[in-house]
């Protein structure tokens, strides 16, 4: 689990934000995993991953998800606050 801890810390120097959500915070539910795309010449673009499949939403049905990202971001710790959480983790390791 120290190796996992290690990998999450090095991805913030990599451009990679990580962020922790507090198990306190469930008002956001996320059904399935989604990747929110954004591009300089397009509207955003959802790749939204099942168990069986992963499908493509594109133009207004982004919406949902997007209010979902606003609604996690609010939520979750800074990115120090979620680097020192995550130091004080290993720590007990």
């Amino acid at each position: 689990m120290r190796e996992q801890l290690e990998h999450l810390l090095l991805s913030q120097n990599r451009g990679i934000e990580v962020r922790v959500i507090p198990a306190h915070q469930t008002r956001v539910l996320v059904l399935h995993p989604f990747h929110l795309m954004r591009f300089p010449n397009t509207t955003p673009v959802v790749h939204v991953e099942l168990a069986a499949g992963a499908f493509y939403v594109h133009g207004k049905d982004v919406g949902p998800y997007e209010s979902i990202i606003r609604r996690l971001d609010r939520v979750a710790l800074s990115p120090s606050d979620t680097r020192t959480i995550i130091t004080e983790l290993m720590k007990g390791l």
